[in-house]
């Protein structure tokens, strides 16, 4: 006979060897416990070439999780320009002062191809954070130039920032 789950259950492996099991998951198991959002539409700019020289007023959400175990996603939309031929502009969010992205590289970046600095490029960040806390945690866009300025929200344009807690 094939066994079937009730409404609310979901099929686990019991172990290698051992026919799975139906289990009823925590009630906030998979869930989205709270989301946080901010938006901007000031266009901010640095020359720095390290990700500790950002301008002033960039995009952060603050976010306390319910439990040590939650996992935050994070989600980031909005545009970057860098005004330099040949030259790369680097994204990235920190949570607090920890870089969630490579050190030099950041978690994405745009490059513009010689003799063409005119683009404006749509950018966007999707990834997951395990903070292992119940402590309010700050997470922030952070920008790098590679040469030239780095510009983000260029020319007004909206960006925003979202964190949605999933329960463990």
């Amino acid at each position: 006979a094939i066994a079937t789950g009730n409404d609310g259950q979901v099929l686990t492996s019991t172990g290698a060897g051992s026919p799975p099991a139906f289990e009823t998951l925590p009630a906030s198991s998979g869930r989205i416990l709270q989301i946080v959002s901010s938006s901007d539409t000031t266009s901010r700019s640095t020359s720095s070439t390290s990700f500790g020289g950002n301008p002033a007023g960039m995009l952060s959400v603050d976010i306390t999780p319910a439990s040590t175990s939650s996992t935050i996603l994070l989600s980031y939309y909005g545009n970057g320009y860098i005004d330099t031929d040949d030259a790369s502009m680097y994204f990235t969010i920190y949570r607090d002062s920890s870089d969630l992205g490579n050190s030099n590289k950041g978690l994405t970046v745009i490059k513009n191809a010689a003799n063409i600095h005119t683009n404006v490029v749509p950018t966007s960040i999707t990834t997951f954070d395990l903070p292992n806390t119940t402590s309010q945690v700050t997470y922030t866009l952070t920008i790098r130039a590679g040469a030239g300025t780095a510009y983000v929200n260029y020319n007004s344009a909206r960006s925003r920032l979202t964190a949605f807690e999933i329960g463990a």
